[in-house]
């Protein structure tokens, strides 16, 4: 339960990485490796945002962040995230689209927040609580 201090300022974060979402405009679409992967430039903006900000919450963390190259994960708090979960939503302006934020410490999950902008909807849950 050592984490359950960083609730409230990873769901501030989520909610602002939220609002990044609501108020980009107009974005680029690019597309991945696979069929229907798609990368906006709205993902990129809230992934490089969250790692600014959760960095400040945990020092020396690390990250793994779905629009980018990772490393192996290790036993050190890691923070996982997905910048826009729904990027297809975005694209088509569907309005269900979720910023997830999870923190992990010896590879299992003690941390986690799921933001949906559009509703205004937050989930968080703490490892024992």
């Amino acid at each position: 339960m050592k984490y359950t201090s960083l609730q409230p300022d990873v769901e501030r974060i989520a909610r602002e990485a939220g609002r990044i979402i609501l108020d980009f405009g107009e974005f680029r679409v690019e597309e991945k490796e696979g069929h229907g992967n798609f990368v906006t430039t709205i993902d990129c903006a809230v992934q490089d945002y969250l790692f600014r900000a959760l960095s400040g919450l945990l020092p020396g963390s690390c990250f793994i962040g779905e629009e980018q190259e990772n490393d192996a994960l290790t036993d050190a708090p890691t923070w996982v995230i997905d910048p826009v979960d729904g990027t297809c939503n975005l694209i088509h302006n569907y309005r269900h689209s979720a910023v997830s934020i999870a923190l992990l410490e010896d590879k299992q999950p003690v941390l986690g927040a799921v933001y949906q902008p559009y509703t205004d909807e937050l989930f968080f849950a703490v490892k024992g609580g």
